[in-house]
């Protein structure tokens, strides 16, 4: 049995590839937005079962991964989470170490330093803090909904418009609300926003910076920066999060050799 952690769309096409493949996986995920995902990823493959896939959508600690493994006999732990989603992945190492069982983390690529004068990256969100503090144009936060307390004086500073993009459910939502966000200023999406839809809503709005997470092309990271580099407007990213893993595969031929290798030992 393998143990994915999911949540993105490239956890949910490995899911649904190891099971045609005719692997039972547990599919793990802890938000409406990885339920939603999950389910239209398998709608077809469901008609025409092969491998049995068995679905977690609640949020486990340690301990619960730890009985997890121990109850479904689990092998491989496959780590395809968001790559902000350092907590999980920190216990699935974890556990993967305590029951000697393989990990492997599947990560987005991360796209090239863009040197620009409109483009800024930052270590972490704590340190763009100063730089927004002293900003004094209009601002689109779309970092999601997890990490907006960290702006709540910006999100709430009445001298200027700020808007906050996060997802249409009722946990995103009151999450931006406790940041400070007032209903006028929440704009709810399903996914990211091509390069267009941004630059409208940045012509419209007077946005002069976006606040994003560098979460690679399958993110929309891509699509951004071609909107600042069109518009002019800065465009504020805040790195990825580095955690130590010595098993790492960037595309779905290397993970295959990743389990075949695993398996035949």
């Amino acid at each position: 049995m393998i143990l994915v952690f999911s949540g993105t769309k490239e956890g949910n096409l490995i899911i649904k590839e190891l099971a045609t493949a005719g692997m039972n996986i547990i599919a793990s995920f802890s938000s409406i937005y990885g339920k939603d995902a999950i389910d239209d990823c398998l709608n077809d493959y469901l008609k025409n079962p092969v491998g049995r896939i068995t679905v977690n959508e609640k949020k486990l600690d340690l301990v619960e991964i730890l009985n997890l493994i121990e109850n479904y006999k689990i092998k491989i732990i496959i780590d395809a989470t968001h790559p902000f989603a350092i907590n999980i992945t920190k216990n699935a190492i974890v556990a993967a170490e305590v029951k000697k069982i393989k990990y492997i983390r599947f990560e987005r690529k991360e796209l090239p330093v863009v040197k620009s004068k409109n483009i800024r990256y930052f270590e972490n969100f704590s340190s763009s803090l100063n730089f927004l503090d002293g900003f004094s144009g209009n601002i689109f936060f779309t970092i999601g909904s997890n990490n907006l307390k960290e702006y709540s004086t910006i999100i709430s500073n009445s001298s200027r418009e700020v808007y906050v993009k996060v997802l249409p459910t009722v946990e995103s939502i009151e999450k931006a609300l406790k940041a400070g966000a007032k209903t006028k200023q929440i704009v709810a999406f399903y996914g990211f926003w091509g390069k267009d839809t941004l630059k409208s809503f940045i012509f419209e709005k007077s946005i002069k910076a976006v606040v994003t997470k560098q979460s690679g092309a399958s993110g929309g990271e891509n699509e951004k920066i071609l909107a600042s580099e069109e518009t002019g407007c800065n465009l504020i990213i805040i790195k990825r999060p580095k955690i130590k893993c010595s098993n790492v595969c960037y595309s779905f031929d290397e993970l295959i050799e990743e389990i075949k290798s695993y398996n035949s030992t």
